[in-house]
């Protein structure tokens, strides 16, 4: 994760969803829904296609359609992870 640290401010930088690139893995939530739950599972994927903002993901042999802005890169840092530790605003042109 050294990668996502800023140099100047030693903190984590956001990911940018535009720098999505194809066959990179990604993590994307699902939500399914069990009598009156409704349950957030996190699934891992291939981002296959891209089409403006719109991702084609591949996930043990399903294909889903989401938003750019509804997956992160699996090497990311997570929310925890800034709220911890901090988040970037010195450099926004990552």
């Amino acid at each position: 994760m050294k990668e996502w640290i800023c140099i100047k401010c030693k903190r984590y930088k956001r990911f940018n969803s535009n720098n999505l690139r194809l066959g990179q893995m990604v993590f994307f939530p699902i939500f399914e829904i069990e009598g009156i739950e409704i349950k957030k599972i996190i699934r891992k994927g291939v981002v296959l296609k891209r089409k403006d903002n719109i991702l084609k993901i591949l996930e043990d042999g399903k294909i889903f359609y989401l938003e750019e802005t509804d997956v992160y890169p699996v090497d990311a840092p997570v929310e925890f992870i800034y709220n911890m530790f901090g988040e970037c605003f010195c450099c926004l042109s990552y």
